[in-house]
């Protein structure tokens, strides 16, 4: 590695001696075009922008981004993401330098491909590089350390060597030893970006993964080193020097410009990694949300500062040190992580945002400079040729870095066989990195000369590098997958009927599990099978309906609410609680006994929000249905009722709540609380009302056969209301009963009569709540309707919970995402139609029973009896031909 430097430096420090920047250093394509030269600072130049217009450029990317990603994930289009935005950024900067526009989205582009080239590389790596350093796999990274480093740092500059010689005596352009150098540290970083999803949805050996990503993670550091390096030598040959530089560099003086960048970046970066540590284990306090985000915010924000510092301030490698700051963090910070989810997310978006603007823009500046309107700055036919050369011995040298160091890597540390080097040599795509230090070579270029020689050598680099880059992306990328194939390192491939076949048979037992829990609830107990039937796909057969037969079955809702982890919070408000109730018997304190109902209130009614947000994730609430009109209803009623607990000390009354939530404009049907609604919403006018108030009185045996869709659709809401009102109260009392057997109260008889009294006055109300919504619905429908309601309700929950299966089955690998998205799309037809069907049949079918088929107080099982809507007989059940 030291005689590869000791040689370059030497060559190039020897021209760079010289000082000569006339065009015997190197040739253009025409000398004839020289004639044509204007003014070259109309090149950057932006006449007309304002600071304004570069707002655009960024955000008309995302958005493009955006529909880019949706089309490549909808459509499954082989190509990677990084490859569209960089040929997307290409047509914009074309098209922009081309065409003689003056306009917003022109002068925007043009701000953009002005910008500054130490100020392009601060935006876009440190949010890249932190990214990579906080995720990969710590303990594997580790163990192949070792051969990581050998990939990263020795091979590397072996990579940047070659090219170098191919730059200098292959190319025709007759380039400076330095620029040809410094081409060759833009290719030698590495991304795994278009190969990352191809190496997980293939099942490819963590082994390999770890290999390619970690090469690509300290690659990033040492190809920068040696970029610093070799630019300042292309820059004093050019005679346009840095201003921290000087205008000589020897051999020692370039190995201690990288001793310096290397090791002095690892040492300010671990003390960044410690630092943040410290931040994040004050900050780990798993109560605060506040601190799980501050957590993410101090982390990107120590990554951005680390870099400014080592590389404005200290003149190190700002990549190695965010490097070092990742790898810390991600080693020992780990557990000290509030919400590993949302750092992970939050990174992630960064590191989208990110990407997606870099190769953009890196696409943009390439097109911008390559088909510049002044003739003699083109790229001519030729120079698409030569890069086409240049791609394909890229990758020859790729596969000799490979080879040569192959009998190391494959008997140190994790080992690798010849299959896996092979893909490393091939999947060794070029990406961010090295796009960022091509866009800043030629922008601190076009700052410092106006000599058209130079930006003229500046420009074929550029393009060079960033059309390697797009090339490998577009070739390498797209067939990693069937390279990855052949070489027998992806999992064994199953036919897509197979597939489908093993699919549909755990969806068969996914349903059918899922009815069995269903049936148990009293609610269901009257569902039509033959509605389940038509409208719920992989329904084989009826299970038994076990409610009834003498044991009172819990509810899945309930039990799942019961052993959650959300309720700690509660918990812990339950057991100071009981201290204090003890405390006030100890004192023989009597006064504060109204304290303790009211502190009960609050924890059941805090305790019934989460119950509904429960129901949500089961499928029994729906968001997307009339923009979730149920759930913000029942939510709502929640904060009011907790309102008038803490202020006004009265008791739970949150069902007159949800009647404030009319969906409409006029009052819920048969409302107990009717004047209060008419002071808000006016005199009952709806149709739905009507009916109600003439025609469905209990006894009243005219009942309409035939009612309006709106009359339908609201009577249809009233019920839903009622039932996920009616099972949140059982969740909330479920669950507070819960807690308060599991704390330890002393065995003392005046803290029972403090608590059990407590609870019970608070159970008592839940259910008087709940026995209010029963009247209400029993006044406004047949048993009848009310089955049609409930079947296509039970319907709708199990269609829900097999779409969530769905998902998790695609993500697990085990159905592709074009087959699971047929399925999921085919299950949102079915909801949609399972709504238009209780719609038809509540119009036509529903209402028209005898007075005896109406839901009596007789009929309503009691709440101690499981809390289910109506008793009867199996034979008063609607046959299937009905609905």
């Amino acid at each position: 590695m030291s005689l590869l430097l000791l040689f370059l430096i030497p060559s190039a420090y020897a021209q760079s001696s010289n000082n000569i920047t006339t065009d015997d250093q190197f040739l253009v394509n025409n000398d004839n075009d020289l004639d044509d030269v204007v003014d070259p600072v109309e090149i950057v130049n932006c006449s007309g922008c304002k600071a304004t217009d570069a707002i655009l450029y960024p955000w008309m990317v995302q958005l493009i981004g955006c529909i880019a990603l949706f089309l490549v994930t909808r459509f499954n289009i082989p190509l990677p993401y990084a490859a569209i935005m960089f040929i997307l950024g290409a047509i914009m900067g074309a098209v922009s330098s081309l065409s003689k526009a003056n306009n917003i989205l022109t002068n925007s582009i043009t701000q953009w491909t002005n910008i500054d080239s130490d100020l392009l590389l601060l935006v876009f790596l440190p949010g890249l590089i932190f990214k990579d350093a906080v995720t990969i796999p710590i303990h594997l990274f580790l163990v192949a350390s070792l051969q990581i480093w050998l990939l990263a740092f020795p091979m590397v500059l072996v990579g940047t060597t070659l090219t170098a010689v191919v730059g200098y005596y292959v190319l025709p352009y007759q380039w400076p030893l330095a620029a040809a150098a410094t081409l060759g540290a833009i290719l030698a970083s590495t991304d795994p970006i278009a190969v990352a999803s191809v190496l997980k949805t293939s099942g490819a050996s963590p082994r390999l993964v770890i290999h390619i990503s970690g090469e690509s993670l300290l690659n990033d550091g040492s190809s920068f080193v040696f970029f610093t390096i070799f630019s300042q030598l292309f820059y004093i040959n050019m005679g346009i020097p840095d201003e921290d530089s000087s205008d000589d560099i020897s051999v020692w003086d370039g190995f201690l410009v990288f001793v310096r960048m290397s090791m002095g970046g690892t040492c300010v970066g671990a003390g960044f990694g410690a630092a943040l540590l410290l931040i994040i284990w004050e900050l780990d306090r798993r109560l605060e949300r506040e601190f799980d985000i501050l957590q993410v915010v101090f982390g990107l924000t120590a990554a951005y500062l680390c870099y400014f510092i080592c590389d404005q301030l200290l003149g190190m490698s700002g990549v190695v040190a965010v490097v070092t700051c990742g790898v810390i963090v991600n080693y020992f910070g780990r557990g000290m992580i509030n919400d590993e989810k949302l750092m992970e997310s939050y990174l992630v978006l960064a590191e989208y945002l990110l990407n997606t603007l870099l190769f953009t823009l890196g696409g943009t500046i390439w097109a911008t400079i390559s088909f510049e309107k002044i003739e003699s700055y083109q790229i001519k036919g030729i120079d698409w040729a030569w890069l086409l050369v240049l791609y394909l011995l890229v990758l020859f040298i790729r596969f000799i870095q490979v080879g040569l160091f192959y009998p190391i890597i494959s008997r140190i540390g994790l080992k690798s066989d010849w299959r896996e080097a092979v893909f490393l040599a091939y999947g060794g795509l070029r990406g961010a990195v090295g796009v960022a230090l091509g866009l800043s070579l030629v922008r601190h270029v076009f700052e410092k000369t106006e000599d058209f020689q130079i930006r003229k050598l500046a420009t074929i680099l550029q393009f060079m590098g960033g059309g390697v880059t797009l090339l490998t992306l577009s070739i390498n990328g797209t067939s990693a997958g069937p390279i990855l194939k052949l070489l027998g390192l992806a999992k064994p491939s199953i036919s897509t009927e197979r597939v489908k076949l093993l699919f549909e048979g755990m969806a068969m037992d996914f349903v059918y599990e899922q009815i069995s829990q269903l049936y148990e609830e009293s609610r269901f107990v009257h569902v039509n099978f033959e509605v389940l039937k038509k409208q719920v796909p992989f329904v084989t057969k009826e299970p038994p309906k076990r409610h009834g037969q003498g044991v009172d079955f819990n509810s899945y809702s309930v039990q799942r609410f019961n052993r959650q982890d959300s309720g700690c919070a509660h918990y812990l408000q339950v057991t100071g609680l009981s201290n204090r109730a003890s405390t006030f018997a100890a004192e023989g304190n009597e006064e504060h006994v109204g304290e303790i109902l009211l502190e009960v209130r609050q924890i059941f009614l805090e305790l019934l929000g989460e119950a509904y947000k429960v129901l949500l994730d089961l499928g029994e609430l729906d968001m997307q249905e009339d923009n979730g009109y149920i759930y913000d209803t029942l939510q709502a009623s929640v904060n009011l009722a907790r309102n008038e607990v803490e202020h006004n000390q009265s008791t739970i009354q949150d069902w007159k709540w949800t009647e404030k939530f009319i969906f409409g404009t006029a009052p819920t049907l048969n409302s107990p609380h009717k004047e209060e609604s008419d002071e808000i919403h006016g005199p009952q006018t709806d149709p739905v009302a009507s009916w109600a108030s003439s025609n469905m009185q209990v006894g009243n045996s005219a009942v309409p056969a035939v009612r309006d869709r709106s009359a339908a659709r609201r009577l249809r809401l009233d019920v839903l209301r009622t039932i996920a009102f009616q099972q949140g109260h059982k969740m909330a009392r479920s669950k507070l009963e819960l807690f308060i057997n599991r704390i330890e109260i002393p065995d003392d008889g005046s803290v029972r009569e403090t608590i059990r009294p407590a609870l019970e006055k608070v159970k008592e109300e839940s259910k008087e709540q709940v026995k209010e919504a029963q009247e209400m619905l029993e006044k406004e429908i047949s048993k009848k309707d009310l089955e049609i309601i409930l079947s296509h309700y039970c319907s709708r929950i199990i269609i829900h919970r097999l779409m969530k299966f769905i998902e998790r089955t695609a993500e697990d690998g085990t159905l592709g995402k074009i087959e699971a998205r047929k399925y999921l799309s085919d299950m949102d037809n079915r909801l949609r139609q399972i709504v238009d069907e209780t719609m038809d049949q509540l119009v036509t079918g529903g209402g028209c029973d005898p007075p005896s088929d109406q839901v009596s107080r007789d009929d309503v099982i009691a709440e101690d009896e499981a809390e289910h809507l109506f008793e009867g007989d199996e034979s008063n059940s609607v046959d299937g031909s009905q609905c």
